[in-house]
C-alpha cells in the first residue's frame, strides 16, 4: 500500500479546521454565552448624557465668572477711592507740619500759600476801638470779597503766630498783621476801611476796584 501524499495547502485548512471546531465543542459544552457587545446608542446616549451635563454646567459658571468680574471691579473702585482717601491724609499731615515749621496756626498758612490776602485781628471783643475796627474789616471784606480772609484772635493767644515777625511787634489791641505771598504790615490802634484797604493795595498792587 503506497502512502498518501498531502500537499500542505491543505493540510493547513485541515489543522484549521480541526482547531476550529474544537473551540466550538468547548464553548458549547460549557453552556456559557459570551456576552453581546454593547451596543453603540448605549454609548452615544452616555456621550450625549456627558454633554448635557457639561452643557448644563455653562450656567453657573458663567454667572460665576461675571460674579467674579462684577466683584473685581467693585474692589477696583474702592482701591480708588482708598487712594485718594489716602493721598488727602498725606497732603493734609504735610500741611500740618509745613504750617507748624512756619510758625502759625494750620488755617492761616494754608490761606497765605492759596496766595489768598491774609488778616490777622488781635482784638477784645468787648473793647470799644476793637469793635470800631472790627467794623472797619467787616466793611472792607464786603469790599474785597473772597479774596480776603479774616482771623480773629484774643491777644493772648499772640504765641501762636511766633513764626510771624510782625504778630511779635503788636502790644496792644486792636492790632492787625496783613500777610501776603512773602509780604507782611501790620497796624495798631483804631483804624477804618479805607485806610487798611490801602495798606493791603500797597502789598498786593491790587486796590480791589477791579
Amino acid at each position: 500500500m503506497s502512502d498518501i501524499q498531502i500537499s500542505k495547502p491543505v493540510l493547513i485548512a485541515l489543522v484549521g479546521a480541526i482547531v476550529l471546531g474544537g473551540f466550538v465543542l468547548l464553548r458549547g459544552g460549557s453552556g456559557e454565552e459570551l456576552p453581546p457587545p454593547a451596543p453603540a446608542v448605549t454609548s452615544a446616549a452616555t456621550g450625549e448624557t456627558g454633554s448635557t451635563e457639561k452643557a448644563g454646567s455653562t450656567g453657573p459658571t458663567a454667572a460665576a465668572e461675571a460674579t467674579n468680574v462684577t466683584g473685581a471691579v467693585k474692589k477696583a473702585k474702592e482701591t480708588a477711592a482708598e487712594k485718594r482717601r489716602r493721598i488727602r491724609i498725606e497732603r493734609r499731615k504735610k500741611l500740618v507740619a509745613d504750617a507748624k515749621a512756619a510758625g502759625m496756626p494750620t488755617p492761616v498758612y494754608d490761606a497765605v500759600k492759596k496766595g489768598k490776602i491774609v488778616m490777622i485781628f488781635f482784638w477784645e471783643p468787648k473793647a470799644k476801638d476793637d469793635e470800631r475796627v472790627d467794623d472797619s474789616i467787616k466793611n472792607l471784606q464786603k469790599y474785597r470779597g473772597s479774596s480776603m480772609v479774616v482771623f480773629r484772635e484774643e491777644i493772648a493767644n499772640k504765641s501762636k503766630y511766633d513764626g510771624i515777625a510782625q504778630a511779635a511787634e503788636l502790644t496792644q489791641t486792636p492790632g492787625i498783621v496783613i500777610l501776603y505771598k512773602d509780604e507782611a504790615d501790620t497796624a495798631q490802634g483804631y483804624i477804618d476801611s479805607a485806610a487798611l484797604n490801602t495798606k493791603i493795595t500797597r502789598l498786593t498792587g491790587n486796590s480791589g476796584s477791579d
